[in-house]
């Protein structure tokens, strides 16, 4: 699983996770960013941080 550089809103996770399970990256997007408002910083903007400095370029 790479960052994608290709279009990356913030630091490009989402996008290389898309890309890895081969969804549309703004389907992607709202998912997660729907799962954010839910739960709160804790844990999907915990671990959105924790990938975006472990996963590779």
């Amino acid at each position: 699983m790479l960052r994608k550089t290709e279009y990356p809103l913030l630091f490009g996770v989402v996008g290389g996770i898309a890309n890895t399970l081969g969804v549309g990256v703004t389907f992607l997007r709202i998912v997660i960013f729907c799962l954010f408002l839910f739960t709160g910083f804790f844990p999907v903007g915990l671990i959105y941080l924790l990938l975006a400095l472990l996963m590779p370029r």
